[in-house]
């Protein structure tokens, strides 16, 4: 019986020995340090060329998102201004032109201008179209003038006051009133100012102390008289009567 037993015993033996060695053969692969990093090598680049591949198409995407706010912003300086023409770009009353001249000179760039005296008792019409001339008037009143000059006069003298360039200065003979101009017109926003005031019925007035231009005439104001010229020659007129200058 001990000589049956000793030889299983010693394949029993040689069993568990295959077994073991087996199972170490396992272990060692596994804990192989070569073989863990290839293995963690090859999974890094799978990832790392996932990832660059996932970018790329975010990166399109970036690219794309950015040039599209940009394309307003390059157009934006090359647009032509607004017209003022157009609806709703009519410029208000504050981008209307300023007076030209400074101090107690102005000159208006429109060919005509009309005034009254701050006593609102002396209207004005001055004029440089063609032939340049000046008009004014007393208003309610009248002055006296030489019998030989009313006798030359088949209408109204001792109202009117007239100068050109063509003529001269003289009193004037007329069946008319001088043309008035209001404030708030565009003609007399050329060289009227808010601080000049009006006359009672809104009338430009000429403040005492400023002359007035238009072309070659010039019309000043005074508390004595309105003076007027046209090229060297005028006149003065107050309720109190005229001179010739």
């Amino acid at each position: 019986m001990q000589r049956t037993t000793r030889p299983i015993m010693t394949m029993a033996a040689a069993a568990i020995a295959a077994l073991s060695l087996a199972a170490c053969g396992d272990s060692d692969e596994a804990g192989d340090p070569a073989s863990q990093t290839t293995v963690t090598e090859r999974s890094q680049t799978t990832t790392s060329s996932t990832t660059t591949q996932t970018a790329s198409p975010t990166s399109t995407a970036s690219a794309t998102s950015t040039a599209a706010p940009a394309a307003p912003s390059s157009s934006g300086p090359s647009e032509a201004p607004a017209d003022p023409s157009e609806p709703g770009t009519t410029p208000s009353d504050a981008d209307a032109p300023a007076p030209t001249g400074g101090g107690d000179e102005l000159t208006t760039r429109d060919s005509e201008a009309l005034f009254v005296s701050p006593s609102g008792r002396i209207s004005c019409h001055m004029t440089a179209m063609g032939t340049t001339q000046v008009r004014c008037d007393l208003v309610g009143a009248t002055f006296p003038v030489a019998d030989d000059v009313a006798a030359d006069c088949e209408w109204d003298t001792g109202t009117s006051m007239h100068v050109s360039s063509d003529g001269g200065a003289q009193v004037g003979c007329v069946s008319d009133v001088v043309a008035t101009g209001r404030a708030d017109s565009e003609q007399a926003r050329l060289w009227w100012q808010e601080s000049f005031g009006t006359a009672s019925n809104g009338q430009a007035v000429l403040p005492y102390g400023k002359s007035l231009n238009v072309g070659g005439a010039r019309c000043t104001s005074t508390r004595e008289h309105v003076r007027c010229t046209v090229d060297g020659q005028g006149f003065t007129i107050s309720t109190g009567g005229y001179t010739l200058v």
